[in-house]
Formats: structure tokens, C-alpha cells, sequence
């Protein structure tokens, strides 16, 4: 479609606005209310300063082998020596997120001769259910994926070596952000392969060469896995009982693809209320119903770019249906495909438009860009409000050494537990030592526990939800503590005085810690 030099214009505006108020956001918000990114921050923090005076990190942790290991991105990227702090380089790493995935889509939208208009509709999912969890290497594996999709429609549309290595290279950089997001890549790249050349045998072979790379990478994770923790004997088994017996009863949860990646702006229906009408709003603009969208499809079937971006679709939508979903393997892995189902349906829409007159589609685009950000900024501003005081102030001093745990009795945050690993903070900005669950993940993080669970308890962060509080934490020397302890466990922190206490934060301390120090002085 030739587009004049006004509507040029007009795109880069809006773009470059959306793009300008996603990374002022990043970097005015002190505290991001994802879930699981303390936890990362806290491993960045430990993995650069290890071994430094001013802490206590190899008396309690161990570094483990990063090497041939998926998922360390955010790990290298936040623990670089050239960052100040590791928050300081998760910015920049958020940032780099807000720029890679609109560009992504653009240039994805640009080599299928698509409506470079839909390209505004990839902001709306750029705090999809992955970024508002804090899967921060999933999250980055997103835009990467759209970028390894332009190349490969390269190859597969004209072979050549030079584009081969690319791929293989980029499959392995893939691997070493996410591995999940890797299997998915090349079981699709697998996939197109076939649907292009299923009658070219020798294409096939040469296209299978590619993997040789990220095959042996693999292998030799698997291989390190099985040394670390064990073999996985028993995972066809409870595949089988999962998909016999587990997978349609659970099924309707799944219908949640409609509400799921702005669910986190409200607690209850109303979240679910805002993420369909986003969601409908993406139909409609990618099915474009009011152009007849059976010609429109009729239209561009025969396009490769066509065909290209449809089997995205359908095999992204297809593995969000039928992805397991079991504890301690895949738990609620569907989820995070979701975003890839509405990315799939804004190249969809962009090629269907790709031919039509543009009417008010830049207006209502920029619209819905507008209230999608003033909608998140919203929800990053009253986090920010709630949590004023939560700061390196609310802490002691001088607790390199010192555990502290975590009940966080209030986790939920507009519904979402989004405080439950906020501990990891005392470690982030104190270089104390708090109770977590990066230590205890089947799958090895970079940072595994060397202390004991005398000296380290092991922390349960779905306390609140789950399990009753038994004392665990009766011998740390703080205990962090949001809202207020129930009657059933007051009884447990009667060895503990008050220490400091700000809006819903309690930080009490052992009065053993309290008696040494006096004897000390």
C-alpha cells in the first residue's frame, strides 16, 4: 500500500510519542509491582557483588555454572560492572524491552507490506501477563522472537548460508534468554519449513542443518540438568495422566486468553472487563469487519507473507490451547502465549488492511494507545503511592550478615500477589540476607543455597494463600511483615519487639539480636 507523506508522519508521531511515554514511565517508577522481578533483582545483586567485604553472599549462597544454561539474560545484563546498581540496569533493560517490541512489530509489518498502522496496537501488549509476573527473560524473548520470525521468512523464502548461520546463531541467543521461547521458535520454524517446501526434500535437510548449534547446546543442558538435580524419570507419565484426566477439566481456564494480559489493572471482574475490551477492540481491527473481511482474506491468501503470518497465528494459538499445564513442570505455561496469539492477530490485521483506504483507523489507534497508557500509568502510580515508605530506610543498618524473612499476610495488590517477593529487597539494598525462593527452584537458578535451612528458612510465599505459619521464622533476626498478623499467630512472634513500622510495613526484630547488641556495647 503507498501511503502519502502526510500518513508517514502521522505514524512516526504517534509512535515515537508512545514510545517516549513507555520509557519516561520506566524511569520515573521507583518500585515495579512485578512479581517475581525482585527475585531477579535480588540474583543480579548477589551474582555481581559476590565475594565483595561489605556482604555476607558466600556464606549463604553459591554461584552456579551459567554456562549452556537458558534464562540468564536479566542475570548478565543487571550484574554487569559498568551499571551502578542492578535497578539501575534493569531500567535500561526495561527500556531496551519497550523499544524492541514495537520496532519488532514494525519491521515485521514493513517486510509483509502490511498497514504499518497496526503497528500502534503492539503498545497495548506491552505489559502482557509476562512483564506484570516479572519474567523478565520470557519478556525480552518476546520482541527477539518477532526479529528472529523477519529473518527466517528470509531464508525460507530464498536459502542461502549466509542467512543459515544467522538463524543458528540466533537460535542459540535465544536459548540462553529463554528456553521455552526457543522450543516454541524452532517447532515453528520446523513448521513454515514444511508448509514452503514439503515438496523440496534437499531443502529440508539443509534447513534441518541450522539446529545442528542450538541441538548440541541443549544436549549439554540437559546433560548438566540431569547432573544437578537428578534424572526426569516419570515425565511421559504424568503427561499421559495430565492430558487423560487433568486437561479438559481445567480447559475453561484457558478461555482466559480474552482478559489475561490486563487483568493485573484491576482486581475481579473489572480487570477482566478492561482486558476484553481490549482484546475485542484487536479483533475487530484485525478481522476488519466492517471490509468484508471474507474477500479481504480471499484477496491474500496465495501472498507467502500471508501464509507466513497465518501458520504463526494458528501454531500460537494452537500451543496456548494445548501446552501442558503441570506443577513443577510447565505450570500454567499457556498463559504466557497468549501475547503471541494477539501479536499473530495484529500482523493478521495489518495484512488484511495491508490494501484499504485508512479512514479513521490512525484516530481510533491513537486512541486506544492513549487509554492503555493512562490506564498502566495509573496502576504504576498507585503502586508507587501504597509503597512511599518501602525504602532502604524501612531496614536497619549494618546487616550484612543478618536474615530477615518475609510474611507478607497482604501480598495482593488489585488482586495480584504482586508483594510476595518483595523481601528480596533488604538484599538489593541492604546486603542483608532474606529467606526466598530463588534458592529452592527444581530448575537451578544461577544462585543456589549454601546455608542450611537452621540458618536460612526456607521461605513459603504463598503463606497467605496455602499454609498456616508454624514458627518457621522464629530464629531469623527480622521478620518483614505487610498487614496485619492474625490472632492464630501472634503468639509465634512473641520473641520479637517492633522495630520500625511504615503504612502496612511491620519490621520487627529478634529480641535475642536486640539483647546481644546491648551486651556488645
Amino acid at each position: 500500500m503507498k501511503y502519502s507523506e502526510g500518513n508517514y508522519k502521522a505514524f512516526f508521531v504517534l509512535f515515537s510519542v508512545g514510545i517516549a511515554l513507555h520509557v519516561l514511565m520506566i524511569w520515573i517508577i521507583r518500585l515495579f509491582p512485578f512479581i517475581d522481578l525482585p527475585m531477579h533483582l535480588a540474583c543480579a545483586h548477589i551474582f555481581k557483588n559476590f565475594d565483595q567485604p561489605d556482604n555476607a553472599f558466600n556464606e549463604f549462597f553459591v554461584l552456579r555454572n551459567i554456562l549452556f544454561q537458558p534464562n540468564v539474560a536479566h542475570l548478565l545484563f543487571c550484574s554487569f560492572k559498568g551499571f551502578p546498581t542492578a535497578e539501575i540496569a534493569n531500567k535500561v533493560f526495561y527500556t531496551l524491552y519497550v523499544l524492541l517490541l514495537p520496532a519488532s512489530t514494525y519491521i515485521l509489518i514493513r517486510k509483509f507490506k502490511g498497514n504499518i498502522w497496526f503497528t500502534l496496537l503492539a503498545f497495548i501488549f506491552l505489559y502482557n501477563y509476562n512483564v506484570c509476573w516479572g519474567f523478565t527473560d520470557y519478556m525480552l524473548g518476546i520482541p527477539l522472537l518477532l526479529l528472529l520470525m523477519a529473518k527466517q521468512y528470509d531464508f525460507i523464502m530464498k536459502p542461502g548460508f549466509k542467512d543459515g548461520i544467522i538463524l543458528s546463531l540466533f537460535f542459540v541467543l535465544l536459548f540462553h534468554v529463554h528456553g521455552l521461547i526457543t522450543f516454541f521458535a524452532v517447532a515453528l520454524f520446523v513448521l513454515q519449513t514444511v508448509i514452503f517446501h514439503f515438496k523440496k526434500p534437499r531443502q529440508l535437510i539443509f534447513s534441518g542443518l541450522i539446529f545442528i548449534p542450538i541441538l548440541i547446546v541443549v544436549l549439554k543442558w540437559l546433560s548438566l540438568r540431569i547432573t544437578e538435580s537428578g534424572s526426569d524419570e516419570g515425565v511421559l507419565a504424568r503427561l499421559i495422566q495430565y492430558y487423560t484426566h487433568d486437561y479438559l477439566p481445567t480447559f475453561p481456564r484457558r478461555l482466559g486468553l480474552f482478559h489475561w494480559d490486563h487483568s493485573f489493572l484491576h482486581g475481579g471482574s473489572q480487570g477482566k472487563w478492561i482486558g476484553a475490551m481490549f482484546s475485542v477492540f484487536i479483533l475487530t481491527a484485525a478481522f476488519n469487519f466492517l471490509n468484508r473481511p471474507i474477500a479481504c482474506i480471499k484477496e491474500n491468501s496465495r501472498k507467502p507473507e500471508f501464509r507466513f503470518v497465518v501458520s504463526f497465528l494458528a501454531f500460537a494459538l494452537l500451543v496456548y490451547i494445548f501446552i501442558s499445564s503441570i506443577k513443577g513442570m510447565l505450570l500454567y505455561s499457556y498463559y504466557r502465549f497468549s501475547v503471541f496469539v494477539f501479536l499473530g492477530l495484529i500482523l493478521f490485521g495489518s495484512l488484511m488492511a495491508s490494501n484499504r483506504k485508512i479512514k479513521l483507523r490512525p484516530v481510533l489507534f491513537g486512541i486506544a494507545l492513549l487509554i492503555h497508557f493512562f490506564l498502566w500509568i495509573d496502576y504504576f502510580t498507585d503502586f508507587q503511592k501504597q509503597n512511599r515508605d518501602f525504602t532502604p530506610d524501612l531496614f536497619p543498618e549494618h546487616t550484612q550478615d543478618k536474615v530477615l524473612a518475609g510474611m507478607m499476610y497482604q501480598s495482593l495488590f488489585r488482586g495480584q500477589p504482586v508483594y510476595m517477593h518483595m523481601p528480596n529487597y533488604f538484599m538489593i539494598w541492604n546486603n542483608g540476607i532474606a529467606t526466598n525462593r530463588f534458592v529452592e527452584f527444581p530448575t537451578p537458578w544461577a544462585v543456589g543455597r549454601k546455608a542450611g535451612p537452621d540458618r536460612l528458612p526456607y521461605y513459603q510465599e504463598w503463606l497467605w494463600y496455602y499454609y498456616n505459619y508454624q514458627g518457621q521464622y522464629i530464629n531469623v533476626d527480622y521478620i518483614l511483615i505487610r498487614g496485619l498478623i492474625p490472632m492464630k499467630d501472634k503468639d509465634y512472634f512473641e520473641s520479637f519487639e517492633v522495630m520500625n513500622i511504615q503504612n502496612e510495613w511491620i519490621l520487627l526484630q529478634n529480641k535475642k539480636l536486640s539483647s546481644d547488641e546491648q551486651e556488645k556495647q
